[in-house]
């Protein structure tokens, strides 16, 4: 049977005029602690045709797709610090609110450098590192979601750049078991991102992994891990082409 859902969404402000999310790690000015957030509610229909019977098995309901709200500000000297939590029980199979973003940034070099530790998104894929703010669909694409995870994860990041410097990069040093998870192994994972502009409208960059995971059968070595993706965007005149390509090789030693 074809299982068909349609989602309806609605995304209302709940505190803020600005969202944040990775890559926005500026903070407030001062001692100002600002307060950010969004609620995303939707409705899912699903056809899934009908039983031996002739009942039918659509099913609707309304649902919290992200009900965020963190907060946001700086403290002497060059430091910034972001944190949010995702309220929605929905986004998660244990129904729990858990928290999405909560890092701390030194700011001393301005737009050339910046170092944050904590945890994030990972800095791999461009639709990835979009807000969901920015995002053209509802979700982001089923190949970001296996290849590019996870998404967010615990490590340290130097970033940098700017569009009025032409290009952006970051290079992170990451746990790799992913958010809210402490490593479970002694290795960590390089991830990193480059994007230049050459001139207006255009950008073009690519994306690098590469680590181990731990194998089921922990007495084998750790799985290898490697993924690459390249990435475009143009804009012209409120027209806007953008793609990317994700490539994963993996070596595994035990499943």
């Amino acid at each position: 049977m074809k299982n068909i859902k349609y989602i309806l969404v609605l995304a209302l402000g709940l505190m803020s005029v600005k969202t944040y999310s990775q890559g926005c790690m500026g903070g407030g000015s001062g001692d100002v602690v600002g307060v950010t957030g969004f609620i995303q509610p939707q409705f899912n229909y699903n056809i899934n045709g009908k039983d031996e019977n002739g009942k039918s098995l659509n099913k609707g309901n309304f649902t919290f797709n992200r009900a965020r709200l963190g907060v946001v500000g700086s403290i002497p000297y060059d430091i910034d610090y972001y944190l949010s939590a995702e309220f929605s029980g929905f986004s998660n199979s244990e129904n729990k609110v858990h928290l999405l973003d909560a890092y701390v940034s030194y700011t001393r070099f301005g737009k050339w450098a910046k170092l944050t530790m904590g945890q994030f998104k990972s800095p791999f894929s461009l639709e990835q590192n979009t807000a969901c703010s920015g995002l053209y669909t509802v979700n982001r694409s089923d190949v970001v979601n296996q290849l590019a995870g996870p998404q967010r994860d615990l490590g340290l990041m130097l970033s940098g750049g700017h569009d009025s410097l032409g290009f952006q990069y970051s290079l992170g040093i990451m746990n790799g078991s992913g958010m809210n998870n402490i490593d479970d192994n002694t290795n960590k994972n390089i991830v990193g991102r480059f994007v230049v502009g050459p001139f207006k409208g255009f950008k073009a960059g690519g994306s690098f992994k590469a680590g181990k995971i731990t194998p089921t059968d922990t007495e084998e070595k750790l799985n290898d891990i490697y993924r690459v993706a390249l990435e475009g965007q143009y804009s012209w005149k409120g027209l806007l082409l953008q793609g990317e390509f994700i490539y994963g090789q993996d070596k595994l030693y035990s499943a």
